[in-house]
């Protein structure tokens, strides 16, 4: 039991290394640094830039809202909306991008609802 508990310990503490961007080569947070002090930087990047952890990619416009409860956010995608994308995250914060054309990489996920369910792992902006 002991054993069992200290895995366990060792387990979260590893996670939240590798989620703090500090390993699997992860890219972390970026911040566009060309704004005077004091001025509202944008995020450019977030989350672990991984193609093994995060295989499924895909690029546009990223709106709030899911379908029918599956998804927080959905990457609307050229080819009309069989094409869009429905959102959720465990490792980004999808609201700091919400509104712009976005880049991103994913797992793709079981949907009862949504064509095309993916849990993002790392997401950045297209200039």
């Amino acid at each position: 039991m002991i054993i069992g508990l200290l895995l366990a310990v060792a387990a979260g503490g590893l996670t939240g290394y590798l989620l703090n961007g500090k390993g699997l080569g992860a890219t972390g947070n970026s911040n566009n640094s060309s704004g005077a002090a004091g001025e509202a930087t944008s995020v450019k990047s977030a989350g672990i830039n991984d193609k093994t952890a995060f295989p499924d990619c895909a690029q546009g416009q990223l709106e709030k809202g899911g379908l029918k409860d599956e998804g927080t956010h959905h990457l609307v995608r050229g080819g009309g909306p069989n094409q869009t994308a429905y959102l959720i995250s465990s490792v980004v914060d999808l609201e700091a991008f919400s509104g712009k054309m976005v880049e991103l990489c994913g797992k793709s996920i079981a949907s009862k609802k949504a064509p095309w369910l993916m849990d993002v792992g790392y997401i950045a902006t297209i200039e």
